[in-house]
Formats: C-alpha cells, sequence, structure tokens
C-alpha cells in the first residue's frame, strides 16, 4: 500500500542526511573525490550495504529494520550528495 509521503516527512529525511553530511565532513574532512570512478566506488559500496540489510530485514523488528534501511539509504544519498559537490567543485581530475 502506498501512503502519502508529506512535506514534514521529506524534511526529516533531508535532516537526517544533511546531518549524515555534516559528519562525514567530520570524519574524513571536505577534499573532494578526485574521480568519477571514485564516486562510482563509494555508490556502490554504499549501495550493496543497502542491499544487505534488506536482504536480512526480516531478522529485526520492524523498527530497528526500518532504522537500518534508512540509515544505508541516508549514505548513498550522502554519497551522491558529496558526488554532485566535488563535480560542481571542480574536484574532479580531467582525463
Amino acid at each position: 500500500m502506498r501512503v502519502a509521503v508529506s512535506e514534514a516527512i521529506r524534511d526529516i529525511a533531508l535532516g537526517l542526511v544533511k546531518h549524515k553530511l555534516e559528519r562525514r565532513m567530520k570524519e574524513k574532512g571536505a577534499g573532494s573525490y578526485t574521480s568519477p570512478h571514485e564516486i562510482v566506488g563509494w555508490l556502490k559500496e554504499e549501495f550493496e550495504e543497502f542491499v544487505v540489510e534488506a536482504r536480512h530485514a526480516d531478522k529485526y523488528s520492524p523498527g530497528k529494520a526500518n532504522e537500518r534501511l534508512i540509515g544505508e539509504l541516508a549514505d548513498i544519498a550522502v554519497a551522491a550528495i558529496f558526488g554532485i559537490a566535488s563535480i560542481t567543485a571542480g574536484g574532479l581530475e580531467r582525463y
């Protein structure tokens, strides 16, 4: 069953992604990706982690499974946003 995703819920999701992006900057610094290959690598890693969580979701309570899935989706979003920022900042090496 599909449910409506309100603006308030979208704002919560964006807030989580922003929080994770800020945490990533504190942990790893603000240096850009240097190549599309590096972006693909991080996106692939995060996607694979999401797939593992999705496959094992039935091992957790619904609340815990959702929390783990949301966390991995937020990590994918952070990788994508930082990839966009890296390209926009001109950080990618040219081939």
